[in-house]
């Protein structure tokens, strides 16, 4: 969780010591809107809530902003931070105007994702069936990291002639779902 730390330190201390000013009871969390970040942002934006009766404005940004609009002042928090892989690049370029917290969810995987009836299980085995997957790997564009984190795989694995294709969230789920109608083989 990526937060501006100046109203947070002000507002803990007010909750604490006089909770009755309600200077503090709207906060603006900043979301992407990708299927992860909606139900997370959710989920504490409920806590916030019904536990410490803030009002919540949730601001809908692309993923590549959220940092910005943080470290710019313009939404409290967010909870959509992919750390420590996916959003490095974006932490280390703000870290001096944004606080980093204690994680909201652990132990999540990022890797390339394929159907049961695939037979292949590791992404160095997909260097002998890349032409299985028509050559191509799925990727959520504008998605901070994970097209890098892609794009390195390829390079690492030598999955020579593998391209990657960027796709938005909803595309991405009717080609998956469009493949596995179909038995089609996809990453």
């Amino acid at each position: 969780m990526a937060f501006n730390n100046r109203k947070w330190i002000l507002c803990t201390i007010i909750w604490l010591a006089l909770p009755s000013f309600g200077i503090c009871e709207q906060v603006k969390i900043a979301y992407s809107n990708y299927s992860t970040s909606i139900v997370i942002t959710n989920v504490v934006k409920a806590v916030l809530q019904e536990k410490l009766d803030y009002s919540i404005e949730m601001i809908d940004h692309p993923s590549d902003q959220l940092w910005e609009i943080i470290a710019a002042g313009k939404a409290d928090l967010m909870v959509s931070a992919w750390l420590p892989k996916s959003h490095a690049a974006m932490q280390k370029k703000y870290q001096d105007r944004v606080d980093i917290l204690k994680p909201v969810t652990l132990g999540i995987q990022i890797g390339f994702v394929v159907p049961t009836y695939v037979t292949i299980d590791r992404i160095d085995h997909l260097v002998q069936k890349a032409n299985q997957f028509d050559n191509k790997i799925y990727c959520i564009k504008d998605h901070i990291g994970s097209v890098e984190m892609a794009k390195q795989a390829i390079d690492m694995y030598g999955l020579k002639g593998v391209e990657y294709v960027l796709l938005s969230e909803q595309d991405l789920l009717k080609k998956i779902e469009q493949s596995v109608k179909k038995l089609e083989w996809i990453a």
